[in-house]
Formats: C-alpha cells, sequence, structure tokens
C-alpha cells in the first residue's frame, strides 16, 4: 500500500553493538520493503551460509613480536607489527602492548585487503585480537625467564588503578584452578588429550555514564508505569528496572508495567 506505515518491533536480542548494530543493513531494508509493500510483517533470516557471505566477519589479524626482559620480570623493550584483515572494509586491532605497561614501544600497523566482505564490530572490537596475541607472548616470555606466568603479568602490569585490581584478580584465579598444580614445561605432556591451565587479562572501555533518564508514572488505578528508552539485550533490564522502582515505591514488582 502506497505511503503504508512500517513498524519495526525490536525483543530482546544477545547484544544491541557489533554485528546487531549495522541498522542500514541490506537484509533490514529488504525486510522494510517487503512490509511495505505486502502491508504485513515480514521476518527474514539468513540461512548459514547466507550469514558468514553477508553479515560480515570479525576482523582477522597476524602479529609479529620481538622483546627484551630482564631476568627479574619487567619487559624493558617491545617491538610489534599488527596486520589487520578487515575484508573489502576498514578495521583495526587494539594497540600493544595492549594492558601492559613497557617503556619503549615500537609499533607498525597495516591493513591487507582481501578479497571477502567487510569486516564488523563484534564484542569488544579489536581486543580479542590484541589480547590473545599479547597474552600468547607473556607466556613465552615467561617460559623463557623462567618465571611463574601470573608473577610475570603482575610485574608488568600499568601503574593506575587497574592494576591493583587485576593483581587481585590473577591470583584469586589460580588458587581457584590449582596453578601450583599446573604442568609447568609447555609442550611436555604427549597423547591425543591433554589438559593445561592458562591465564590471561583483558579490557573494554564500554562502561556506564551519566544521563539516563527514567520516566515513572503513577496511574489513577495506583499501579506505576515505567518507561526507558534503553534497550533490553538479554540482560533483564525490564525485570531490574521495575523491581528498583517497585523498591523505591514500596511496592510489588506486579504493580510496576514497563514501557519500552
Amino acid at each position: 500500500m502506497q505511503g503504508a506505515q512500517v513498524v519495526g518491533i525490536c525483543q530482546n536480542m544477545g547484544g544491541g553493538f557489533g554485528s546487531k548494530g549495522n541498522g542500514g543493513g541490506v537484509v533490514h531494508v529488504w525486510a522494510c520493503r517487503l512490509a511495505k509493500q505486502l502491508s504485513q510483517p515480514v521476518k527474514m533470516l539468513y540461512t548459514r551460509r547466507e550469514e558468514f557471505l553477508a553479515a560480515g566477519n570479525g576482523p582477522g589479524s597476524i602479529q609479529k613480536f620481538k622483546a627484551g626482559a630482564t631476568k627479574e620480570g619487567k619487559i624493558v623493550a617491545l617491538g610489534v607489527n599488527q596486520i589487520s584483515l578487515p575484508g573489502l572494509g576498514g578495521g583495526a586491532v587494539a594497540a600493544q602492548p595492549y594492558q601492559y605497561s613497557v617503556p619503549v614501544v615500537f609499533r607498525t600497523q597495516q591493513s591487507v585487503t582481501t578479497h571477502e566482505d567487510s569486516s564488523v564490530p563484534l564484542r569488544a572490537p579489536g581486543h580479542p585480537q590484541a589480547c590473545f596475541a599479547m597474552e600468547s607472548f607473556m607466556d613465552e616470555l615467561a617460559y623463557k625467564i623462567g618465571m611463574d606466568p601470573v608473577e610475570f603479568r603482575k610485574k608488568n602490569l600499568p601503574a593506575n588503578a587497574n592494576a591493583e585490581a587485576w593483581s587481585r584478580q590473577l591470583d584469586t584465579g589460580a588458587k581457584a584452578i590449582g596453578w601450583e598444580n599446573r604442568n609447568k614445561t609447555p609442550g611436555q605432556l604427549k597423547g591425543p588429550l591433554v589438559r593445561g591451565m592458562g591465564c590471561g587479562i583483558g579490557a573494554w572501555s564500554g562502561a556506564g555514564r551519566q544521563g539516563c533518564v527514567v520516566d515513572v508514572q503513577i496511574n489513577q488505578d495506583g499501579t506505576v508505569t515505567v518507561s526507558s528508552g534503553s534497550q533490553d539485550l538479554g540482560t533483564g533490564t525490564r525485570t531490574y528496572m521495575r523491581a528498583i522502582v517497585a523498591e523505591e515505591l514500596g511496592l510489588d514488582m506486579a504493580d510496576v508495567q514497563k514501557n519500552w
């Protein structure tokens, strides 16, 4: 129908960023056009093959390291070449030495275009690639100088607020998994099935910010409606909004309705 209104209804998602943040994607446009032409709701789903061909991929990366460390466990210099593989689009990986502190760093970064779909931001864009590469290298350095990988990481944490928390978390995790009982010589175990232990740290810059506004409406029948522009990513936003308002007003959650 000419001029028919199209309403998009977004239910809970596994994440509102990354691959689901590309609101102008082709599949969304097709769905809206078909819904407008048919005056009917339209749901479009990729096949598994289409998902890999048309929904975008996480960027690949090749990273080469060279470093110097003291016998006491301090990294004194790092050279790294980071190559990003964004397909036909753009994209980069987080800079090295990632979350660690190194006084002298020489870093080069380049992108190599390949004949595949453009990369898209998935979870923590550019961080998993940098984290995996750096943490693997940290293990190799620790082994080379004969130091416990947990202690080696703690010695190279930055002098900021994160260091104390990361140090405490590394100790807690090591104790919980029986770190002292691990195989201390990499590659020593043989056979079709071996079991190892690992450790590492990571970060992402996403965080809560000021400015969130929630409207609370008290209705004539005594019920309450809470309205927020926040999307529920499957993390319980709708539930805890109602719970907070109910607690503040001394009501049961059943008396608080959501309006998203």
